[in-house]
C-alpha cells in the first residue's frame, strides 16, 4: 500500500487531515518472554509479553508477539503519548481468552501513569469472552493539550485464564477519514488464469463514510466484489471494516512470461477527496511444458516460483523445513531442504495447499511422483496428504488422484518407518492444469513432502541415477563395506558391475541387490581393507529393465585413520551402553539418559528444540525442575592409551553459566586412580554451543594407562542444575595416523634473555606453528637445563598439542627458581625442543635468564649490579608507565612496602648517598 505524498499536503492545505497514527504496537521489538512489555508502563506487572502459542489458547494475532492479563488480577498497563484539546484520537485493538467466563476491560486516560490518574473514560467497560481475536474500537476527544496517559484495564476471577491485547493502533481522526490495508501479498498469475486481490477499508471516521473504487488503466482491469456482489463504492459506518476483492484475468496475449505488472486500486472519499492507493505486484507466468518439473525445496525462497502454498484453515501453511521433529526427520535423500505441514499444533480438520506451477498437460498418461516421510507415531491420528489435478489452482472440482497418511499402520500400509516414493498417472480434458497437495491435519505429528516429480509422460526412457553411496570412506585396515542407493522408475537388475581403481590398478566389482522401496534400489558391495591414508576411485554400470544404461560419475574411496578406541552415538535401545555405567544422586529422576529430539526449556523459561547433530538419538541429562540435588555422571569403560589420542565429542551446554552449573569432562588414570578434570563449560565464554562447535581434548598424557571418561554435571552450591546438557557422537581416536598431508613445524621464543629473583618464577614463553596441509602431534621437552619446568599450553599444564595444519598455539616453560645455590647475576639456559611426531622434527630454542639475589641489590631497580641514577630513571618510568626494560619490582620496592611510588625513589637516592639504613 502506498500513500500519495503530494495529494495528502495538497488535502491538508484545504484543512482535511490524514489519520496521524500516534502508537502501532505490534509488542514485536525488544520484548522478552514474560516480562513486562517495553516502553509500557505496568502499574504492578500484571501486563506480561508472551511469544509464540502457549497455553490456554494464548497466541498473536499477527506475528508472534502479544501480551497477557491472567486470572484473579486487577492490573494496568500504560502508555505515554501527547495530544492536542478538542483533536478526535481513534483507539483500535485485538483480544481474545480461553472462553471460561469472562475478563472485564475498559479504557481510559488520564495525565498521570496510575490508576487513581484515570479520569477521562475512552472505552466503557466491557466483557471479553471470545476464543478467536475480534476488534475493538473507541474514539475520543482529547481533553487537554500535551502529555497523557492510556490505561488499558483488566479484571478477572479465577475463572478465566488469561486475556490475550495484540495489535493496538491509537491514532489522530477527523470526522471523516478512512485507511486501507493490502491483504494479498505479491503474488504470480499465469495466463488466462484468474485471480483475487484482497484489500480492506476501514472507516477510522467519526461520520459514515462512502469510499469509490477505481483503477489505473493497463493490461488488468480489476472487477471489485464484496462477497459475491460486484461494487463501484462501499458506505462504511464509523470503525465498520470492508473486505474487499479485486477479481482480475490474465490475458493470454499482450504480456510475457515474468512480466512484472502493477495493478493498482485507488479508493478515494466521496465527502473529502481523500485517496489513498492499494498496489499489487503481479508476475505473468506461462504454463510450465519443459518437462520434467522436479522441485526439492533446496532454493531458500518457499515457496518455490511458480508454486503457491495457500491456508485453507487455521494457522498453518506449508513452509520449508530442514530438518524437523514430531516426528525427528532429516530431507529425502540428505538434501538441504524439504516441505513440511504442522500438524502437531494444527487442529483437526485444518490444513493447506501446495499448489504446482501450471502445467501444460496431455490428455492422457500425465504422472506425478513423490517422496513422504512416514512413521507409526500417534497410529490413531488420520493426518495426510491428499493429491488433485485440477485446471484451477485450487480444490474445487478437482480430481483426488490419491491420499497418503503419515501414519504407515494406515492407508497406503507400510511396515516400517521410512521416507516412500508413490505416483500418480492423471488424464486432462483440458490443455493446461494443476498438482495440488492438500495436508489435511487430524491433529497428529507433522507431514513432510520431498522431491517432487511431474511430467506428461509415465514412460521411463531415463537411465538411473546413483542417489547415494555409503560407506566409500572408512578406517585403515578394515573392510570398506559399500551401499549404494541408485533411482529408477522401472525395476532394475539383481546384479550392477562396477570398476573400482587404487594405485593405478583397476578391479571388478559386483553389487548384489538388497532391497527396493518404491523407486529407490538398494545394492550392497565390498572392497578388500587398505592401509592407512589408501584413496581411489569408482564407477557403476547402471541400467533399467527397459535397457536405458549410464555409467555413473567417479565416487572417492578412501581408507584413513585407525579405526577409533571407542565410538558411540547413543543410537541402541540399552542405555547406559553396554560398559558404560551411570552414577548419581539418589533423591533425583533427572540422570543421564537417551533421548531423541526434544524439546527443550531451561530454568530461564527460554524454549529450544535440540536435534541429535547424527542419527536420531542423543545422550541428555535435564535440570531438575522438582528442585532435587544433581551430581550426575556418564562414565565409560576403561580404554587403554597406548599412542597419541584425542576424545571427541558433539554438544549441545550452556556455557559460562553464572548459577555455577558445572559441565565438566573427568579422566580416571589406571595407573594412580586418580581423576583429572580436562574441561568444564562453566570456565568458557558465556553463551551456548548448539552443536556447533565439536569439544577436542588431548589425552596423550595418559600414553601408558587404561582410562575412564566422565561427564559430570552438577551444581557447586549443591542444588539442582538450571540447564541441560546433552553430548552425541563421542568418539576416542589414535590422533597419530589422521595425517593426510604433511606438517611443518615452527618453534619461536616469546621472551628475551631476562632478569629474575631468586626464590621467584620465571615464564619462558614461546609460539609453535603449523605451516604444513597436514596435522602434526607435537611433544615438547626441556634440555640441558639447570632447573626443571613444567609445560603450560593454553593454561593448562602439558607436554602434547595436536596442532591442526596452519595453527598456531603459544606456551611457556614455568621454572621456580629456588632462593639460594646460585651466585648473584648468575646466568642460566634453558633449552625447550618441540618434537613432530609425524615428521621427527625437531626444533629448539634457548632462553637465558639471570637470577638476582635481591637481598644484596636494593635499589638495583634495573639488575645491572649497582645502585645509581641509572636505577632512579627506571622507577620513575616504571611510575609513570606501568612497566619498564630490565625491571626487578624487588629491588625496585627499596622500602619493602609493596608497592612502587616516590617513597621508593627517595629511599634509592638514600641509597646513593651512602645511608643504607
Amino acid at each position: 500500500m502506498k500513500k500519495t505524498l503530494f495529494l495528502a499536503i495538497m488535502l491538508f492545505a484545504f484543512n482535511i487531515l490524514n489519520a496521524q497514527i500516534l502508537i502501532n504496537e505490534d509488542f514485536e521489538t525488544g520484548n522478552i518472554d514474560g516480562e513486562t512489555p517495553t516502553g509500557w508502563i505496568c502499574e504492578d506487572g500484571g501486563w506480561l509479553c508472551n511469544e509464540g502459542d502457549k497455553t490456554y489458547n494464548r497466541k498473536a494475532h499477527s506475528g508472534s508477539w502479544y501480551v497477557t492479563a491472567q486470572y484473579n488480577d486487577n492490573t494496568w498497563m500504560y502508555k505515554e503519548m501527547n495530544v492536542t484539546e478538542g483533536q478526535l484520537y481513534r483507539v483500535s485493538f485485538w483480544h481474545l481468552t480461553n472462553g471460561n467466563d469472562h475478563f472485564t476491560f475498559e479504557i481510559k486516560a488520564g495525565e498521570m501513569p496510575y490508576s487513581g490518574a484515570m479520569e477521562y473514560p475512552i472505552l466503557p467497560p466491557m466483557e471479553i469472552s471470545n476464543t478467536e481475536y475480534e476488534n475493538t474500537a473507541a474514539v475520543f476527544n482529547a481533553p487537554i493539550t500535551g502529555t497523557i496517559y492510556i490505561g488499558f484495564h483488566s479484571t478477572a476471577t479465577y475463572s478465566p485464564w488469561y486475556l490475550c491485547i495484540d495489535d493496538i493502533i491509537i491514532e489522530q481522526t477527523e470526522s471523516y477519514n478512512f485507511r486501507t490495508e493490502n491483504l494479498t501479498p505479491d503474488s504470480i498469475l499465469y495466463m488466462s488464469e484468474t485471480g483475487t486481490f484482497r484489500f480492506s477499508i476501514l472507516n477510522n471516521g467519526v461520520l459514515s463514510e462512502t469510499v469509490s473504487l477505481t483503477s489505473e488503466p493497463n493490461i488488468l482491469q480489476p472487477q471489485f466484489y464484496i462477497g459475491n456482489q460486484q461494487v463501484s463504492s462501499v458506505t462504511l459506518d464509523p470503525d465498520a471494516t470492508a473486505y474487499v476483492n479485486a477479481v482480475v484475468t490474465m490475458p493470454t496475449e499482450g504480456v510475457s512470461h515474468n512480466e512484472n505488472i502493477l495493478l493498482q486500486i485507488i479508493a478515494s472519499s466521496t465527502n473529502t477527496g481523500h485517496t489513498e492507493n492499494i498496489d499489487f505486484n503481479v508476475t505473468a507466468k506461462a504454463p510450465y511444458f519443459d518437462y520434467p518439473l522436479t522441485e526439492g525445496f533446496e532454493d531458500e525462497s518457499f515457496p518455490p516460483e511458480g508454486w503457491r502454498a495457500i491456508i485453507l484453515d487455521g494457522s498453518y501453511n506449508f513452509i520449508r523445513a530442514t530438518s524437523g521433529a514430531q516426528p525427528t526427520c532429516v530431507p529425502h535423500d540428505g538434501s538441504n531442504a524439504m516441505a513440511m505441514y504442522n500438524s502437531f499444533y494444527a487442529h483437526a480438520g485444518q490444513g493447506a495447499i501446495l499448489v504446482s506451477p501450471k502445467l501444460s498437460t496431455n490428455s492422457t498418461d500425465n504422472i506425478v511422483r513423490f517422496w513422504i516421510y512416514r512413521t507409526n507415531n500417534i497410529y490413531y491420528r488420520a493426518d495426510k496428504i491428499n493429491v488433485y489435478f485440477n485446471d484451477t489452482p485450487d480444490l474445487e472440482s478437482a480430481s483426488l488422484l490419491g491420499s497418503v497418511h503419515r501414519v504407515i499402520s494406515l492407508e497406503p500400509v507400510e511396515d516400517h518407518d521410512d521416507w516412500f516414493e508413490y505416483s500418480y498417472s492423471f488424464d486432462s480434458e483440458y490443455d493446461n492444469g494443476y498438482i495440488i497437495f492438500e495436508a489435511y491435519s487430524d491433529y497428529g505429528w507433522n507431514m513432510y513432502l520431498d522431491d517432487i516429480f511431474i511430467s506428461n509422460s509415465s514412460s521411463d526412457n531415463n537411465p538411473p541415477e546413483v542417489i547415494s553411496l555409503s560407506g566409500n570412506h572408512t578406517y585403515a585396515d578394515v573392510d570398506m563395506n559399500l551401499v549404494l542407493c541408485a533411482r529408477d522408475a522401472s525395476d532394475m537388475p539383481e546384479e550392477l558391475t562396477a570398476t573400482y581403481n587404487i594405485n593405478g590398478t583397476a578391479y571388478n566389482l559386483a553389487f548384489v541387490s538388497s532391497k527396493n522401496n518404491r523407486g529407490d534400489h538398494y545394492y550392497t558391495a565390498t572392497i578388500p581393507a587398505q592401509p592407512n591414508h589408501t584413496s581411489g576411485t569408482m564407477t557403476v554400470n547402471l541400467v533399467d529393465i527397459n535397457g536405458n544404461s549410464a555409467v555413473s560419475d567417479p565416487m572417492d574411496l578412501s581408507w584413513d585413520w585407525q579405526a577409533p578406541l571407542l565410538e558411540e552415538g547413543f543410537e541402541g535401545e540399552t542405555f547406559p551402553p553396554e560398559g558404560w555405567t551411570r552414577e548419581g544422586m539418589p533423591l533425583t529422576w533427572m540422570q543421564w539418559s537417551r533421548w531423541g529430539t526434544i524439546i527443550y526449556d531451561d530454568s530461564d523459561e527460554n524454549e529450544f528444540i535440540v536435534t541429535p547433530p547424527e542419527g536420531t538419538k542423543q545422550a541428555c541429562l535435564e535440570w531438575d525442575f522438582q528442585e532435587n540435588p544433581q551430581d550426575e555422571h556418564l562414565i565409560t569403560p576403561l580404554i587403554p592409551i597406548t599412542r597419541p589420542t584425542e576424545l571427541q565429542f558433539e554438544t549441545f551446554v550452556q556455557l559460562g553459566t553464572i548459577y555455577y552449573d558445572h559441565f565438566e569432562v573427568r579422566v580416571f588414570n589406571s595407573n594412580d586412580n586418580s581423576w583429572t578434570v580436562l574441561w568444564d563449560a562453566y570456565y568458557l565464554p558465556e553463551g551456548i554451543n548448539m552443536y556447533e562447535e565439536t569439544v577436542h581434548i588431548n589425552l596423550s598424557q595418559f600414553i601408558g594407562s587404561s582410562v575412564k571418561i566422565d561427564w559430570r554435571g552438577y551444581n557447586s552450591l549443591g542444588t539442582n542444575l538450571w540447564y541441560s546438557w546433552f553430548i552425541d557422537n563421542v568418539k576416542v581416536i589414535p590422533t597419530d595416523t589422521i595425517q593426510s598431508g604433511t606438517p611443518v613445524l615452527n618453534l619461536a621464543s616469546l621472551t628475551a634473555d631476562t632478569t629474575v629473583n631468586m626464590n621467584s618464577d620465571a615464564a619462558l614463553r614461546f609460539m609453535v606453528s603449523n605451516t604444513g596441509d597436514g596435522d602434526d602431534q607435537i611433544v615438547f621437552a626441556q634440555t640441558e637445563s639447570e632447573i626443571s619446568g613444567t609445560f603450560f599450553i593454553d593454561g593448562t599444564p602439558t607436554n602434547t598439542l595436536n596442532l591442526p595444519a596452519g595453527q598456531t598455539k603459544e606456551g611457556y616453560l614455568l621454572v621456580a627458581i629456588p632462593a639460594e645455590g646460585f651466585d648473584n647475576q648468575q646466568t642460566l639456559s634453558f633449552t625447550v625442543s618441540a618434537t613432530s611426531q609425524i615428521t621427527q622434527d625437531v626444533k629448539n630454542v634457548n632462553f637465558n635468564v639471570t637470577v638476582i639475589n635481591p637481598a644484596f641489590l636494593i635499589g638495583d631497580a634495573n639488575g645491572d649490579g649497582a645502585v645509581d641514577i641509572s636505577d632512579i630513571t627506571t622507577v620513575i618510568y616504571y611510575i609513570f608507565n606501568g612497566s619498564a626494560p630490565q625491571f626487578i619490582f624487588d629491588n625496585a620496592d627499596a622500602n619493602h612496602d609493596g608497592i612502587i611510588n616516590v617513597t621508593d625513589v627517595m629511599a634509592i637516592i638514600t641509597i646513593i648517598m651512602g645511608n643504607k639504613s
